[in-house]
């Protein structure tokens, strides 16, 4: 067995990045509680140590298999066939070290400012690759390894961060045969991800050109950047996202109709004989990993009826309503912690306060609801009403919970290990207070669960086609040797 296999090996990697993920929760906890004296005692000698040998086996992870994508890469190319499809990823060589923010939502970003400096091209790179390489084989071209190291960033906390990150497969190619090359492996790709040019006249726009005249125009996709994604020329002139989509729609007006710019960026694939601008899928920004996994693994971009429903039930009730009551308990904890105050004030104040906290989510819930897919109207509705059914099925379940009806059900159920209080006792166990919580829940996730499912009935199935035909083609080969084997 090769000595580096354990690197390459994906358990080996949730393993090594599971010891970075304690080793930051220790570190975070040594820095929150510096009284507690002994827990430092025991875990600084134990974090001094483990960090460096566990970076060390992270790098390790990410450089060899980096390593093993080029080699697939290389037996690719002499190869006329592969073990899985591949996806072909053109973009200019001097856009690798450029900013590139593909989420226009990114917290960090807005509270620090952090996200500028290192998300680029090639982190966007790693994420979409984290999503492809177990269904493709990811290939890109550079022309050399001097030249792919020249154009990539020389900020200090771009350069660790790529260090700790996926890459696509590279094969250097800076002779003229280049275009025969690439001419072939657009043919055999079953994917080809374009990144749009920074000049009319450059190599990238030469190769797009190819990809056109190609007669599996299904298969193209086109990366719309967001506005504020910064990009350069190979003499250094800097490009807006727009300028490179404008430059993009030069060099395939007359070939193919794609959308104008879009401050918002996304995916262009071609839907039902049009090139269609993707911003968002099954909830989710189109740079979100979970997006980029229902666009090129499953090949479905909407959501069936109980599904959406689902993950509309679960961000409103389950994650918006409980969230905003802990960030109401946690802020007014800390502003009367050395208060006087009496405690019958608290319960409206914290009433008030939650529903303050919850008025200020409604943007973020917006958003999602726009985020299916679902026409304006649609989605105007799903937000609408999934709010008035939130009130509605909250009002019903404070009705039931002051009838007395959480007794019922235990009693009804036989829910003997959860402790129902004495008649006119105000001492609750911890077991009744959580099966309360998880009643008045459940009762108003029923609610919104049956409003939602109306706006996703009937809902027009898009599916991007390059995709959905690679999958049956997969699952007709797999048949077929399963035949032969029996």
């Amino acid at each position: 067995m090769n000595k580096y296999s354990f690197f390459s090996n994906s358990v080996a990697g949730m393993l090594i990045k599971l010891a970075v993920t304690v080793n930051t929760a220790v570190l975070f906890f040594i820095v929150t509680f510096p009284s507690e004296n002994i827990v430092i005692k025991l875990y600084w000698p134990w974090l001094i140590i483990s960090t460096p040998i566990v970076l060390f086996l992270l790098w390790m992870h990410y450089r060899i298999l980096n390593t093993q994508h080029d080699k697939l890469v290389s037996d690719v190319l002499i190869s006329d066939h592969s073990i899985m499809p591949t996806a072909l990823y053109l973009r200019p060589f001097v856009t690798d070290g450029s900013n590139f923010h593909p989420n226009k939502y990114s917290n960090v970003d807005t509270l620090i400012g952090f996200s500028q400096f290192v998300s680029t091209i090639a982190v966007f790179e790693g994420r979409l690759l984290s999503v492809i390489r177990k269904k493709y084989i990811p290939i890109k071209f550079d022309q050399s390894a001097e030249e792919s190291a020249k154009n990539e960033s020389k900020n200090p906390l771009h350069k660790i961060n790529t260090m700790f990150s996926y890459r696509f497969g590279r094969h250097f190619d800076n002779t003229q045969e280049w275009r025969d090359t690439v001419r072939r492996m657009i043919k055999r790709c079953a994917l080809c991800i374009i990144i749009p040019p920074g000049r009319c006249d450059s190599s990238t726009a030469e190769e797009i050109e190819m990809a056109l005249k190609s007669p599996f125009l299904e298969k193209l996709v086109f990366i719309m950047p967001t506005k504020r994604s910064k990009f350069k020329t190979e003499e250094g002139a800097k490009v807006s996202a727009k300028q490179i989509w404008e430059n993009l729609l030069q060099v395939t007006k007359d070939k193919i109709q794609l959308p104008n710019y879009s401050e918002n960026g996304g995916f262009v694939l071609p839907i039902n004989g049009r090139m269609t601008l993707i911003e968002s899928c099954h909830g989710f920004d189109w740079s979100h990993k979970k997006a980029m996994k229902r666009i090129f693994t499953d090949g479905k971009l909407t959501c069936s009826k109980w599904q959406g429903a689902l993950r509309v039930t679960i961000k409103l009730v389950w994650l918006i309503l409980p969230l905003s009551v802990i960030y109401a308990g946690v802020i007014l904890y800390a502003l009367t912690s050395n208060s006087t105050s009496g405690s019958e004030d608290m319960g409206a104040l914290w009433f008030t306060t939650s529903f303050v906290i919850f008025l200020l989510h409604m943007k973020a819930f917006y958003r999602f609801c726009g985020n299916f897919l679902l026409t304006k109207i649609r989605a105007i509705g799903l937000f609408v009403c999934s709010v008035v059914s939130l009130a509605v099925g909250t009002v019903t379940a404070i009705y039931l919970l002051m009838d007395n009806w959480e007794v019922f059900l235990i009693d009804k159920l036989g829910l003997n290990w959860i402790i129902t209080p004495e008649l006119g006792s105000n001492d609750y166990a911890l077991s009744y207070i959580l099966f309360g919580v998880t009643l008045f829940l459940g009762i108003v996730s029923i609610f919104v669960y049956l409003t939602a499912c109306l706006f996703f009935f009937r809902q027009q199935n898009i599916e991007f086609r390059a995709v959905s035909q690679t999958n049956k083609n997969q699952e007709f080969t797999t048949t077929n040797h399963q035949s032969l084997a029996s």
